[in-house]
């Protein structure tokens, strides 16, 4: 059994500031190669790990277009929810364009423990298990089976341990045959030739950081247990993007982060991450924020 491998989607109506060309008929058309490469490798179902839409508000004619689409092409699209999916990161996705699309059957949102399961199809084949660990969800435990394990996850797996995140390393110790990460919008995979984790990254370039992104599929192949890639064609990044309006606002970025990291005051502020900042005031000041808000928070940011 083959199934195609796929990374974040970020299916939207609206165009980056800095793209300069069609960005929704661009986006069509990746989706379009995706299900050509599917169909042309018969591949029995497409995993998508997380972030398959780009905000939780989207209009009925985004979500109608898609249902429609997905539904005529016939192929199974396994996935799991991103934080982009949610609504106030909140992991009831029913009143979101994931949930609607899950409703219509047209995708399958799958959360733990239990699987998605491909029932072998001949007494030479085996059982093939997708288990799916949404952004809030934690892993779940693959079946005592001699199967496929196959985990869909949506959190930030790196590659490079000095950055924060899950180091593919380290998830790779868990006990799956085959873990296909969303979330890091840069693409690469690691495997020890028995076991593999693959993290294809985001399907579009929405920013001046992606001008060597090169948005990939994989091809996996259940009885052979074998993978591989494939390049979704892309225009020159200085085609579809505004390079001088970019430039100016990584410059401001930049002039800002190093404000705010000059600022002197009680505490201590790490960049600009919000989330980390947000934690570590939390820690200090917990007995001054009553009960119900510190829950509140700790769900929204896990």
């Amino acid at each position: 059994m083959k199934l195609l491998l796929g990374g974040d989607w970020h299916l939207t109506n609206k165009k980056p500031v800095n793209r300069t060309d069609n960005f929704v008929e661009t986006q069509q058309r990746k989706i379009e190669d995706i299900f050509s490469l599917a169909l042309e490798y018969k591949a029995r179902a497409i995993l998508q790990p997380g972030d398959f839409f780009d905000h939780h508000n989207m209009p009925d004619i985004v979500k109608t277009t898609w249902i429609k689409y997905f539904k005529a092409q016939d192929i199974p699209i396994i996935t799991v929810p991103g934080q982009h999916d949610m609504r106030y990161h909140s992991s009831d996705i029913e009143n979101t364009p994931m949930g609607v699309l899950n409703a219509s059957e047209v995708i399958k949102v799958i959360r733990p423990p239990f699987p998605y399961v491909f029932p072998a199809m001949s007494p030479n084949e085996k059982n093939v298990y997708v288990y799916g660990a949404g952004w809030n969800d934690d892993i779940p435990e693959p079946l005592d089976d001699e199967g496929t394990h196959i985990l869909l996850i949506h959190k930030l797996v790196i590659k490079d341990e000095k950055f924060d995140g899950i180091p593919a390393q380290e998830l790779f110790k868990e006990p799956f045959d085959l873990i296909v990460s969303g979330d890091n919008h840069k693409g690469f995979a690691y495997s020890d030739g028995k076991r593999h984790l693959v993290n294809c990254g985001s399907l579009m370039r929405a920013n001046i950081d992606q001008s060597t992104h090169q948005p990939y599929i994989y091809i996996y192949d259940t009885e052979m247990n074998k993978m591989k890639g494939h390049a979704i064609p892309v225009q020159d990044f200085e085609e579809v993007m505004d390079m001088a309006k970019a430039s100016e606002e990584k410059k401001r970025n930049k002039t800002l982060e190093s404000f705010v990291e000059g600022l002197d005051f009680e505490g201590k502020i790490e960049g600009l991450n919000f989330k980390k900042n947000m934690i570590e005031w939390l820690k200090k000041n917990t007995k001054d924020v009553k009960e119900g808000i510190v829950t509140f928070i700790n769900e929204v940011m896990e």
